[in-house]
This record gives C-alpha cells, structure tokens and sequence, in this order.
C-alpha cells in the first residue's frame, strides 16, 4: 500500500471510507486501483464499533495520561479528509535528518542507505539516548491534538499497537529539524510539490529482448531531497490538521 499521511476523522479512516492519492488520480482517469497489503487486509469495523473503540482509546489514553477530557482532542464530524502519499524513504531521511542533528561527529550521507537501520546516527539513537525526541515523533502513526509531550503506544480500532504522540510534539520535531538542518530556511510548499527525489523500487521493466530491469540512477543529494519533501508533506498535513482539528494517522 505504501506510505501514506492522511488527516481527517478517524472513524472514516478505520472503517476504511477514503482513497489515498493513488487511488484517487486512478479512479479520476478511469483506471483500476487494487490495494496490496503487507499480511491480511485489516477486519475493518463498523462505523459504530469504530466510535465505541476510539472512545475507549481516548478514555485509556487520558488515564494513562491522567489529563481531563479537554487535553486531548480530534474532531470526527468532518466530512472533509486530506491525504498525501508519504513514500517510506521520506520518512526514512527526515529521521535520519533528525538523528544527525544529535551527531555532529557524524558525517551526514548524501545518498539513501538502504536501510535507515544501517546509518549510524539512527542506528545508536536508542543506546546514546536520543531516540525519544524529535525522531520519535516521525516513527508514530497516530498524531491527534493534546497537551501531552513524547510518545506512547495505543491499541487502534483495527487492534494494532501503534505509536502515538500530539501534534505539539511532531510540530516540534519540525521546527528541531528546521532550524538545525535548514537554519529556518525551508519552502515546504515547493519541496511537496516537487516531490520525492529517490524511490529504491523506482525504475522500469522491458521484456523486447527478454526480461530486463532498469532501476533509476540515485541522485548525489537523495537523502537531502527526500527529507525536503517529508518537510513539505508533514507541513501541509499539520497546516490542514490544525485548520479542522483532526488527527493525523500514517499507514
């Protein structure tokens, strides 16, 4: 399915009543969009399982947080719901961004690693103490509205344990890498509609004489790129999520 950042109510998003942007641009021009999943498709609930269950979230999430009813929010009556495709490897390269930010002594790569497990900085973020910060709020999947600060698990109404944090929070993890790693000097309308600079699976099949792949060349700034677009993409999504009062949630 991809990754994608979608800000709408969440009782839409977990009785699954949305197209992300792949499935939309191919209905729009008359094409078949088949959804691929990593495992069994989720057994979606009911819209009115899926209120009961993000209510029982909430509430467990308000005593863990032991916070009043007001300190955590997200509106479910709006009709309206945004979503962008993310791509993993954005998010990959604004946390390894972020993880840098905390390892001068680093040199920061230029190109994707093909795994973000196997850049230091981000592999020695939990030992050395840094992963639960700035980095942290690009690994959850469930961003809502709340006077809370770090992350914590919930169980979804799809029964999964997902990462949590507020939009406070992530909108902090912003500004940490805006102001270390473009010295405040962003332009996430342009790095979002420019879109990603490198995709791993990106290139292209001919089968004229036999089988043949062809993958894309890397560009020399792809990790640089791909966090500028991660940085528009969060940007937007925030910008649309404090205009509704929605969550956030990325799958």
């Amino acid at each position: 399915m991809g990754t994608h950042i979608y800000s709408g109510s969440l009782v839409r998003y977990y009785t699954n009543e949305w197209e992300n942007e792949i499935q939309r641009v191919a209905r729009e021009n008359g094409h078949t969009y088949k959804t691929s999943w990593e495992g069994e498709e989720p057994n979606w609930p009911t819209r009115d399982e899926a209120v009961t269950r993000l209510g029982r979230m909430r509430s467990d999430l308000l005593h863990s947080l032991a916070l009043n009813r007001q300190s955590v929010l997200w509106r479910d009556d709006i009709a309206d719901y945004h979503t962008i495709k993310l791509h993993a490897e954005a998010r990959e390269a604004i946390k390894i961004a972020a993880a840098h930010l905390h390892r001068p002594d680093l040199p920061f790569p230029k190109r994707m690693p093909r795994d973000p497990g196997l850049d230091p900085a981000y592999a020695e973020a939990a030992d050395k103490g840094y992963l639960i910060g700035p980095i942290a709020a690009f690994d959850c999947a469930l961003i809502v509205h709340g006077d809370f600060g770090g992350v914590r698990f919930v169980t979804s109404p799809i029964d999964e344990r997902v990462l949590l944090c507020s939009i406070e929070f992530l909108r902090a993890a912003l500004n940490f890498v805006a102001t270390g790693f473009w010295n405040d000097a962003t332009k996430p309308k342009e790095w979002r509609e420019r879109g990603l600079i490198f995709a791993r699976d990106s290139g292209s099949i001919s089968a004229a004489d036999g089988l043949t792949e062809q993958w894309d060349e890397e560009p020399e700034e792809s990790l640089r790129g791909n966090a500028e677009f991660a940085f528009g993409v969060y940007s937007e999504i925030v910008e649309f999520a404090d205009a509704h009062e929605t969550a956030i949630a990325i799958w």
